[in-house]
C-alpha cells in the first residue's frame, strides 16, 4: 500500500479479476477507509466504446459489484446509479 498526498494505492499481481479486486481491497484496508462514509461513488470509465485499456473493463466492474455486496451496509454500490442514463 502506498499513500500519494490523500490517496490510498493498492498494488497486487493481476490473477483475475475476482482475486485480485479482493486482494487490493483487503491490501488498502477499504473496510476500515470507508467505514465513515455515507455514499461510495464508484465511476468506471465506459463512456466510449472502446477497448480496455482505454475504458475500463466491464469484468472489473462486476467483481467490484460483487466486492461491494461484503462492505459495510452504510457502503453499497448502487448498480441503477452506477448505470443510470
Amino acid at each position: 500500500m502506498v499513500k500519494y498526498n490523500k490517496a490510498i494505492v493498492g498494488e497486487v499481481q493481476f490473477e483475475n479479476y475476482a482475486d485480485s479486486i479482493k486482494k487490493v481491497l483487503d491490501l488498502i484496508k477499504v473496510n476500515e477507509l470507508i467505514s465513515n462514509e455515507k455514499r461510495i461513488i464508484l465511476k468506471p470509465n465506459l463512456t466510449i466504446n472502446k477497448k480496455p485499456p482505454v475504458t475500463t473493463d466491464v469484468r472489473c466492474v462486476e467483481e467490484i459489484m460483487r466486492a461491494g455486496d461484503k462492505l459495510p451496509k452504510n457502503a453499497r454500490i448502487n448498480p441503477k446509479i452506477l448505470f443510470s442514463n
